[in-house]
């Protein structure tokens, strides 16, 4: 087993609030890290800009699987300030861009190419 510590937070961007989660694969599912039985979690101090920051530390066994999740608001290009009010409301949309790791041989998370779209 190694211990293995991730950091989840929520920070204030332009547009909204940008988020990073981890997942860890427990069976056939997956759970938030916070939540896998076992680990610990640690609020840390914010700084500028943060809405909260937290430290998850978890023992997992070499090859246990780790996906981390960025949820951002897409970045839009600037508008003419009068064409929010004749335009109608355009729907926020976010980038979701996931990560996948697993626990190397040493501890350490090795990135894993994602797997073929088909």
């Amino acid at each position: 087993m190694h211990t293995i510590e991730v950091e989840a937070f929520e920070a204030v961007v332009p547009g909204g609030v940008r988020r990073v989660t981890w997942l860890i694969e427990s069976g056939s599912e997956w759970r938030l890290a916070s939540e896998v039985p076992g680990a610990s979690v640690e609020a840390r101090e914010r700084g500028p800009g943060m809405v909260w920051v937290r430290r998850v530390t978890i023992a997992l066994p070499p090859g246990a699987r780790l996906e981390r999740i960025e949820s951002a608001p897409k970045r839009t290009t600037t508008r003419d300030p009068l064409a929010y009010l004749f335009e109608p409301a355009r729907g926020q949309t976010r980038e979701t861009r996931r990560s996948r790791f697993v626990v190397g041989a040493t501890g350490k998370l090795e990135r894993v190419a994602p797997r073929p779209r088909g």
